[in-house]
Parts: C-alpha cells; structure tokens; sequence
C-alpha cells in the first residue's frame, strides 16, 4: 500500500470513529456539511470533533436539562452565622499582619481566572483588557497588578513575592499573553507570572444539539469557572504552585474592579483560622439580582454556589422572620481562598467530578446556519462547570 493510501485509510478510520461517537451522543448532524468540505475544511473540522469529549458533553447535558431546582429549606440553606465572619473586629491587625506576613514569606499565590472576552461590554478581546473609562486610561488588568505591588510594597518587598497565574481561554490566551509581554507584566516579575488555558465546550441549543461556528468548526466556549481545576493540573500551574513553596492562594475573577486583590486581611484569617476554604460574599439585597448564593448544602453538609437561575422566585424573595434582610443574601463574588492542600485535592479527577457540578447559561450566541448560509445568533446553552467550594 502506498503511502498516500495508506494516509486516506487512516483517515477514514478516524472520521468513522467520530461518527460512532457523534451518533451516541446524538450530535451527527455536525457532519451533515462533510460532503462539501474541502480537503483543508475536513481536517480542521475532524481534528476538533476528535478532540472534544463527547461522553461527557452527552452527560452534562442531561444534566442541566432534567436537572430540578432545587428548593430553599430542602436542597440548601442558609450558611450559618457560625463559619461567617467580617471585617472591622478587634483582631483586624492582627489578622493583616499574618496576611502581610505569608506575602512577605513568599507563601501566597493568586489566580486571576481571565478567560472571558468584552463581548458583553460591547468590545472585543480579552475582558482584562478593557478600558473601564477612568481619567488614568487604566485596564483591568493594570488595576489588578497594580494593587497586588502595593501589597507587596506593604510587605516590606518589592515585586516577585507574589506569584501569578493567569487562566485564558483559546479566544482571550495570545491577547492576554501579547498584553502582559508589551506592557512589562504592569510592573510584576515575568517570571512570576504563569499563564494556562482553561478548556471549552461546544454550545447547544435548547435541545442540547452541539452549534456551528462555520461549515468547518463547532461553536464552542470556555467551560466556567469551575475549569480551573482541570486547567491546573493539567497545564503543571499546579505542580509550579508546589515548586515555588506557595501556602495559600486567592482566587478571583478578571471582572470585578473592586477586588482587594491579595487581601492581607482575608488571607490572614484565613491562615489564623486554620480554614482550608472559603469564600467572599457581599449582601444581596433584591430578589431579583442575577447573582448567585453561598449556600450550605443540606444533602453533603457542605457548601455550595446556588445560582440565580436555578433559584425559584419564592426562594430568591424569601426574608428573615421579621421581614427585613432577604434569607439567601450572601452574594457570591467569585473570590475565593485555598490551602495548596485543598486545591491538589480538587484538582484531582476523581473529587473534579464529584464536586464540580454542570450549570447551564443561556446567552445570545451566533452560530452558524446551514440552510442560510450565514452566522445568525439566538438564545443557545453555554455548559458551565461550578467552582466548587465545599472541600473534599
């Protein structure tokens, strides 16, 4: 057999095994362009259906989609008074300064989670990347580091006593990365700043049906917050994080501007009370803010995100006894603290799926239309992966 046959075998191989797998996994209808593909198109398309993981899509489709919300009082519950706290007691200097301390030692990490793009904004590119419109011109990501060197100031050092790592998606990772090179990582250490990718699933439409992007590629999007995990310890951030000593570790979204970003008061209570996790909140204060909720979980005796979208009405309106402070008020903010213990342990893939369960987002996504001929958008399910806060 010559080699150029050989080569075509082969590739009828590989295309027959991802028709199995499409057809188990009722997506088939994305080869349904195959015959008018050119050579080029066939192998960009064939190389991506190969490389996403089909099993696992079928079944976090079913499970958002028979999933039920869960119900205030049964499925979860408020956290109790007991594993809250907040800032303004007595021990505030003291608990700074055992934050100041660890970042002075070397021993605190941060994890900015910037895989999502401006589109919502009303820009394109990486999120971390967009003018918030201050006089100073300053990105997210310059306030971000910027606030971490003066951390580091207060510490009595100077840059590198922090150590980053930055989590991209495949449509924000060069731009983040060209970003960070062109404007000298905003005054941080290079070699303190780490950058991996998170991974992506294809969007489905109401049906769960897997999107187009084009004739030759599936529309996909990063798989949520709760990527992170795999994304660590597939990529070695995980192992760097052992190598460089690091203790402890703040994580928080690109997003919000308003982060206290290497917070030496909640890291330090963090490291004097001994917790393996937690988490910030602020006060909900409307039932209808599209926020999630720290909750406890009332089935594992843990802790978990509920989200807007998975709360009923009564549940999101529902008051303390006497009328005032909503009951499920302690809005998640995506800012979160581990142990390097705790995270290895979730990172693990046996605690990943047993901890991080699927969320579906409803966005407005263009796809791409085959009897059109043309990118149209409309309402389809992005699968997102919850950050898990519960420990193991």
């Amino acid at each position: 057999m010559s080699a150029a046959a050989a080569d075509a075998s082969s590739d009828e191989a590989r295309l027959e095994r991802v028709r199995r797998q499409l057809s188990d996994a009722g997506q088939l209808h994305l080869l349904d362009g195959w015959p008018s593909l050119s050579g080029e198109q066939r192998v960009r398309l064939l190389r991506q259906l190969e490389r996403i993981d089909w099993p696992g899509l079928s079944a976090a489709v079913r499970a958002v989609m028979s999933g039920q919300p869960p119900r205030l009082g049964e499925g979860y519950a408020p956290p109790p008074a007991s594993v809250c706290a907040g800032p303004g007691g007595p021990r505030d200097s003291e608990l700074r300064a055992a934050g100041l301390a660890a970042v002075a030692e070397g021993r605190v990490g941060l994890v900015l989670v910037a895989g999502g793009q401006a589109t919502r904004l009303g820009a394109t590119g990486p999120k971390g990347a967009y003018n918030v419109g201050l006089p100073s011109g300053k990105s997210l990501f310059q306030l971000h580091a910027e606030k971490a060197l003066r951390v580091e100031a207060m510490a009595g050092g100077g840059p590198g006593r922090i150590a980053w790592y930055v989590m991209t998606s495949d449509s924000t990772g060069p731009g983040t990365e060209a970003l960070f090179r062109g404007a000298g990582c905003f005054g941080l250490r290079p070699d303190c700043v780490r950058f991996f990718e998170q991974g992506s699933v294809p969007c489905v439409d109401t049906d769960g049906r897997a999107l187009m992007a084009g004739p030759d590629a599936v529309q996909t999007s990063p798989d949520g917050n709760g990527g992170l995990y795999r994304a660590l310890r597939e990529s070695g951030a995980l192992a760097d994080m052992r190598r460089r000593g690091i203790a402890c570790l703040q994580v928080f979204g690109v997003d919000n501007i308003l982060t206290r970003v290497a917070d030496p008061l909640f890291i330090g209570h963090c490291l004097l009370e001994r917790v393996s996790m937690a988490a910030k909140v602020v006060e909900r204060t409307r039932p209808e803010e599209r926020v999630g909720v720290v909750a406890a979980d009332t089935a594992s005796g843990g802790y978990r995100v509920v989200e807007y979208s998975e709360m009923r009405p009564e549940d999101a309106a529902a008051r303390e006894p006497d009328g005032q402070r909503l009951l499920m008020r302690a809005a998640n903010i995506c800012q979160h603290y581990f142990t390097l213990e705790s995270l290895e342990s979730v990172c693990q893939p046996e605690n990943e799926v047993r901890l991080l369960p699927y969320h579906a987002a409803k966005k407005k996504v263009p796809y791409w239309d085959a009897n059109a001929g043309q990118m149209v958008s409309f309402f389809a399910m992005v699968i997102c992966v919850a950050v898990a806060i519960n420990g193991c």
